[in-house]
């Protein structure tokens, strides 16, 4: 069931991109063609979340009995990471059809984003035992986000360089004078040059990543445009590659009005 969910996600994707590559061979198309695939994808997406849920919960009854043996519950956590990946994938698609509208909804709280770092990064751990994520906060890191959108973002960008590396992933969030900068540097193989132009568009143009829906730096760029803020990357083969993002602190209030929020987890539907 998990691996029908999935090859639905991705069928879905490949006559999204089939759409688009006739619309643009064919210029006096007409644009609904894009506004219609949105509404499919969105209505897709909806739609298979509540049989994940069922997943979802089945594998939390499963994975509470005392009666299972190691191999089984080997079992039990492959499912898990499949479903896990199943809801990021359902949840970009989501935050796709959203932006296309031009509504992908945020709710800006005063936040520390030392707070969201942390939840983000400590489920990532989990998801990764074997990997090593520092992370360093320097000074006031207060400001007015959406805390979910940006545990979603902090998550995409830490996953991405899990994904296109063997080392040490780390994590930097320090203070401007009117901004919080926030970047997370990986060692591994540096961005092809061609790629760089496209990084941040969406269904792989530039999203290198061979699982999902290669949505996943799209999201950022959008989560971080809705912020007023920005984002730029530097790769290297000497350096590695170092994505670095602004976030305006549009007036943030005392620590203690902060939100200490109930953070959605990366890993449940949407």
């Amino acid at each position: 069931m998990a691996a029908s969910a999935s090859s639905t996600c991705q069928v879905a994707v490949s006559i999204f991109q089939e759409a688009g590559e006739t619309s643009r061979c064919h210029p006096a198309g007409p644009k609904h063609v894009f506004a219609e695939n949105d509404r499919t994808m969105g209505v897709l997406a909806h739609d298979l979340r509540n049989p994940l849920f069922a997943i979802v919960a089945g594998l939390d009854v499963l994975d509470a009995s005392k009666n299972l043996s190691e191999e089984e519950r080997g079992i039990i956590a492959r499912m898990s990471r499949s479903a896990r990946r199943m809801a990021t994938m359902i949840r970009d698609m989501l935050d796709h059809t959203r932006t296309s509208l031009g509504a992908l909804p945020h709710d800006p709280v005063p936040t520390d984003l030392r707070i969201v770092c942390q939840v983000a990064i400590d489920e990532l751990r989990s998801i990764h035992p074997g990997r090593q994520i520092t992370c360093e906060l320097a000074g006031d890191v207060e400001g007015s986000w959406d805390p979910a959108r940006l545990q979603q973002l902090v998550s995409n960008l830490v996953g991405n360089a899990l994904e296109h590396s063997e080392g040490v992933v780390s994590v930097r969030v320090e203070a401007g004078e009117d901004d919080v900068v926030l970047s997370v540097h990986n060692d591994g193989d540096p961005i092809p040059p061609h790629i760089l132009p496209v990084l941040f568009e969406p269904f792989g143009r530039g999203d290198r990543s061979p699982n999902g829906l290669r949505l996943g730096l799209y999201i950022v760029r959008e989560i971080i445009r809705r912020h007023g803020g920005t984002i730029d990357v530097r790769s290297s083969p000497d350096s590695g590659t170092t994505f670095v993002s602004r976030w305006p602190r549009h007036g943030a209030q005392t620590s203690r009005h902060l939100q200490s929020p109930e953070l959605r987890k990366t890993s449940g539907a949407a």
